[in-house]
């Protein structure tokens, strides 16, 4: 009778499940959506785009790696994280560009190692991400300071917008003709020229050449191994008693993260975009 009981508040408390993987083990548990801004632009102009994870399963995911969704420092990487892939004109992929380039900016010797050089880019890069909507999201408890997620069921994270914030990149190389990145940072600039802003809600799809004429294909993805566990939120109100034996009987919902079980792999269908002379 106790047993019944205790069964009776338990399920009182659990509530219904209809997402479109309810098992993380037996399906995708995450879905991905890209949207690009505009569709069709003009040699030059700057290419928009927003990419949203959704969590599509019946328990809570942690450990999302989010750190593509933040800044789109290594969307050329496939093996973890958010990766973004253009196709060209040609049918090729391409290549993202290196973020120091040697484009006539100012170097200087850190000295120690023979060719050590401090080199400040001479290109202003007018947009980084928008730091009002990063705070946000940090004090929210969605995004972690590790940059990991966690995502209830049906809750989603987008990719930080831009924000017009210019600045020149600073690397240690070991030399100005092709040498290897030894760090970067950010120098602002001051009085800068005149940025547009973005469109709202997206970020600037940044180190691409997109200068040939001709229809471009695009297509995000992601490939990671988040933890899990059940959402239950009235779980830490049960009498301790109840709580004992609904895990006696094991019958307790999940009480830690499982680690290591789910190997996440999805992309978005590709989007095409026209760059006209």
């Amino acid at each position: 009778m106790i047993l019944l009981v205790a069964l009776g508040k338990y399920a009182a408390y659990v509530p219904s499940c209809d997402m479109p993987c309810p098992d993380p083990l037996a399906c995708a548990p995450l879905a991905l959506s890209l949207k690009v801004s505009p569709e069709k632009l003009k040699k030059g102009e700057v290419l928009w785009h927003r990419i949203e994870i959704q969590n599509q399963s019946c328990r809570i995911l942690g450990a999302v790696q989010g750190g593509g969704f933040v800044e789109s420092t290594d969307l050329a990487r496939r093996d973890l994280g958010l990766w973004l892939s253009i196709v060209g004109p040609d049918g090729k992929e391409l290549k993202r560009l290196p973020r120091h380039p040697a484009d006539g900016g100012a170097a200087w010797n850190l000295g120690g190692e023979k060719g050590r050089v401090q080199f400040q880019s001479g290109t202003i890069h007018p947009y980084r991400f928008n730091r009002a909507s990063y705070k946000t999201l940090l004090a929210s408890k969605i995004l972690d300071d590790n940059w990991f997620l966690t995502l209830k069921p049906g809750h989603s994270f987008s990719t930080i917008p831009s924000e017009v914030r210019p600045y020149r990149i600073v690397t240690a190389v070991s030399d100005l003709d092709g040498g290897s990145a030894h760090g970067y940072g950010y120098a602002d600039v001051e009085n800068p020229p005149f940025f547009p802003l973005p469109p709202e809600g997206f970020r600037e799809t940044d180190r691409f050449d997109l200068s040939k004429p001709g229809r471009y294909s695009i297509r995000a993805g992601f490939n990671g191994r988040p933890s899990f566990k059940r959402l239950y939120p009235h779980w830490e109100a049960f009498p301790v008693g109840i709580k004992k034996l609904l895990h006696a009987t094991r019958l307790a919902p999940d009480s830690q993260w499982v680690i290591n079980e789910l190997k996440v792999s999805i992309e978005t269908p590709p989007v095409e975009i026209e760059v006209v002379k």
